[in-house]
């Protein structure tokens, strides 16, 4: 799969986990495809993903950690996405950057690195 060998070439693959909320929610776009081609590649691609790195759980630790960093952000105005404080808090913890296409959301967390992700 391109992306795969894409991410191969650019990480070893010890420094690459997949956090449990980033799965779900490549599944979730799985079973949102419009047609039945859609549902096919995007599920090849996503197992082919899921196979390749380590998922990162979602544990009691990284709870507070997500927790901690939601309520100060709120605190100064900063209301992050579900989702997204969960993934960094993730990569916070196991002290990851996060690969994404998502940079204006990402880079609002404090003390994450975020490597933007583009397709060659």
């Amino acid at each position: 799969m391109r992306v795969s060998i894409h991410l191969a070439g650019l990480f070893s693959t010890e420094s690459i986990v997949i956090p449990a909320i980033a799965a779900a929610e490549m599944i979730d776009g799985i079973y949102r495809s419009k047609t039945p081609s859609e549902f096919h590649d995007r599920d090849k691609y996503v197992q082919i993903l899921l196979a390749s790195y380590p998922i990162a759980p979602f544990t009691e630790k990284t709870a507070w950690v997500a927790g901690k960093l939601r309520g100060e952000q709120a605190q100064i105005g900063n209301t992050l996405p579900l989702a997204d404080s969960l993934i960094a808090a993730i990569a916070l913890e196991l002290g990851y950057a996060v690969l994404t296409h998502n940079v204006k959301d990402f880079t609002r967390i404090p003390n994450l690195r975020v490597i933007p992700f583009t397709l060659p």
